[in-house]
């Protein structure tokens, strides 16, 4: 697990739930939330010549796209559940104001961070 479930929910998380193929957020949406999911598998996935393109499979303790909201990026990728998925989601204000407060947390989102680069080069 990324981040524990309690301390998101003391900063004010709420719970999200996605049945398959439902959409938590689309390509070129503006991240506003960080999202963890609890349970479930949720697909990332980009169309190029109108074929779909799986970038990756998140399951139970991932964050999605959380790398986004240290940007003013938009997402370049939708996120897809493959299944029935329960989710935290807490604003991105709220977040970062975790972040600041729980420097063992920053320090281990950093560190994933890294580890999902090396994964992909």
């Amino acid at each position: 697990m990324l981040i524990s479930e309690d301390l998101l929910l003391l900063y004010g998380a709420t719970i999200t739930e996605l049945e398959c193929p439902e959409t938590l957020f689309t390509q070129n949406d503006i991240p506003e939330y960080y999202y963890q999911l609890v349970s479930g598998t949720i697909k990332l996935t980009h169309y190029n010549n109108g074929t779909e393109v799986i970038t990756d499979l998140l399951e139970k303790g991932a964050g999605i796209g959380e790398f986004l909201l240290f940007t003013d990026k938009r997402y370049p990728f939708n996120a897809v559940a493959c299944e029935f998925c329960k989710i935290l989601q807490l604003s991105k204000t709220s977040f970062l104001k975790l972040l600041e407060d729980n420097p063992e947390v920053r320090l281990n989102i950093i560190k994933q961070l890294y580890i999902d680069i090396e994964k992909k080069s």
